[in-house]
């Protein structure tokens, strides 16, 4: 699931303009939408995700930082812990002007600060250990998925 905003002079946002329903406008500001790879939900509160933004009031925080952003994650019940509560949980931000994922500290505090749940960082490993299979074997083993990224984040892979 992602979380977008668009600001209103951005030529991105003018791109939405035959999505009108399936984003949130917020005059003379940007655009909020949610999305996946391959839908743009339309803005309905029945719909979880959305329900999810205007509950954590996603659109106004994102409206206040007014930078042309997604926010990546997950929306499950079982993504950190077993609990049976649905919640979203960043797995990363991405600057669209630059075209760049925001290190995984910055994602971490912006995320923490508009009160969002951040992905568990259970472990670090080297290239060694992956190359080995041991960083596999390992976690794994304790029922973790692995996602793996660069120290200068440029580069993220992960395997179910």
């Amino acid at each position: 699931m992602t979380v977008y905003f668009l600001r209103h002079d951005s030529d991105m946002a003018k791109c939405l303009r035959h999505l009108k329903e399936a984003s949130h406008l917020i005059e003379g500001v940007g655009r909020v939408g949610v999305c996946n790879a391959n839908f743009d939900y339309e803005e309905i509160f029945s719909i979880p995700y959305w329900a999810m933004v205007i509950n954590a009031g996603l659109i106004d925080k994102l409206a206040a930082f007014n930078e042309n952003i997604t926010v990546e994650g997950f929306y499950s019940s079982t993504i950190v812990g077993n609990t049976m509560v649905r919640a979203f949980t960043v797995s990363g931000i991405w600057d669209l002007d630059t075209q760049t994922r925001w290190s995984w500290g910055a994602a971490k505090r912006k995320a923490t600060e508009w009160g969002l749940k951040f992905v568990t960082i259970t472990a670090e490993t080297t290239v060694k250990e992956i190359m080995n299979g041991r960083a596999e074997r390992d976690f794994l083993k304790k029922g973790h998925s692995l996602v793996f990224m660069s120290l200068d984040g440029k580069k993220v892979f992960s395997q179910q």
